[in-house]
């Protein structure tokens, strides 16, 4: 019988962390969250996009993803899309 208490506490401790866990994703990524398409620019890149006609007036160009009313190249096409110059996203890593 102590075997099937301590049982049902563990699980009910794994609930309890299982929904501290879930509370802590909620606090820092939001309820907003999706999961973005091949074609869909990322965060970080939608600030590049942004900002692409000042960087352009200033010198700069940048990627044709970047480019306002981008569309994909591969769109539409039997291209493999990591075969296309825009079709790799901006890949950033955090060291901290």
């Amino acid at each position: 019988m102590l075997m099937v208490r301590s049982g049902k506490r563990r699980e009910a401790e794994a609930e309890q962390l299982k929904a501290l866990r879930v509370q802590r994703e909620l606090a820092v990524f939001g309820d907003g969250y999706k999961r973005r398409t091949q074609e869909e620019l990322s965060e970080p890149e939608i600030w590049w996009s942004e900002h692409y006609q000042w960087l352009k007036d200033s010198g700069y160009l940048l990627r044709p993803r970047y480019a306002p009313g981008w569309v994909p190249s591969w769109k539409g096409t039997k291209k493999d899309r990591l075969l296309c110059e825009d079709g790799r996203a901006l890949e950033v890593y955090s060291m901290f």
